[in-house]
């Protein structure tokens, strides 16, 4: 900054703080098994990311949620699962299809 013959200099400090990259994976757009077809384990989720070592601690995680379709139901009072699905940390997808669901 200058005013004429007199010249003023200020000092200061910029930070620089890198954006906060949030967990992600990706899914398959559908996963089909067969009824009776018994246990179902497969990694299903790949390219699993925690985010940047900034969200470690921030309580950030994943929220999945389970869409089923059936093609026919003939009892709407009978299960799906014999075992519910459950994902583990590697991106497993594991659950057991009710008998004649």
């Amino acid at each position: 900054m200058t005013d004429s013959d007199k010249a003023h200099t200020e000092r200061f400090n910029i930070s620089v703080v890198p954006r906060t990259l949030p967990p992600s994976f990706q899914l398959p757009p559908r996963i089909t098994v067969f009824e009776d077809s018994g246990l179902y384990s497969h990694q299903v989720a790949v390219n699993i990311s925690a985010g940047d070592s900034s969200a470690c601690g921030s309580g950030q995680g994943f929220d999945i949620q389970f869409f089923v379709n059936s093609i026919e139901v003939t009892s709407g009072s009978d299960p799906l699962f014999s075992q519910d699905p459950v994902f583990a940390d590697d991106g497993t997808l594991t659950f057991v299809p009710a008998p004649n669901a």
